[in-house]
């Protein structure tokens, strides 16, 4: 979920055990100046696919 916040965006994977990776992608998409919505959301796409990744690689 990404949704427009005081200064840029708040991104939540939404994973009750993902805590550590919404402060890791709030951490990548807060960048000055902020990108527009549709590359913020491109990016939390791409970040979770990379998480995937990782997972599956145990």
């Amino acid at each position: 979920m990404i949704k427009p916040a005081e200064e840029g965006w708040e991104a939540r994977i939404e994973d009750p055990a993902g805590h550590v990776a919404d402060v890791v992608l709030q951490e990548q998409l807060a960048v000055d100046p902020f990108p527009s919505a549709a590359l913020a959301q491109e990016a939390a796409e791409q970040f979770v696919d990379e998480l995937l990744g990782q997972e599956s690689s145990y």
